[in-house]
């Protein structure tokens, strides 16, 4: 579960409650640093590269052993 804060001007976002983002500044392409605006600013810019970080790899089951084949070597 991703979950987000917004404190001291910082975006945190959390997943599964590991830190797995400390936003302290608006990203931009001159690589100039400006403190975000307010909360809706730092939330906006999450939500344009939140997509890779929300992907979750299916689970699989491994089979079990009632429906598991075995197969033999071919001889020659």
């Amino acid at each position: 579960m991703i979950t987000t804060t917004f404190t001291n001007n910082v975006l945190e976002v959390f997943k599964n409650d590991r830190l797995i983002i400390s936003q302290p500044f608006r990203p931009t392409t001159d690589g100039s640093q400006p403190g975000w605006l307010n909360e809706a600013e730092a939330l906006a810019w999450w939500d344009t590269i939140k997509e890779p970080y929300i992907y979750e790899p299916p689970v699989v089951e491994p089979p079990s052993a009632d429906t598991a084949t075995t197969e033999q070597p071919a001889s020659n």
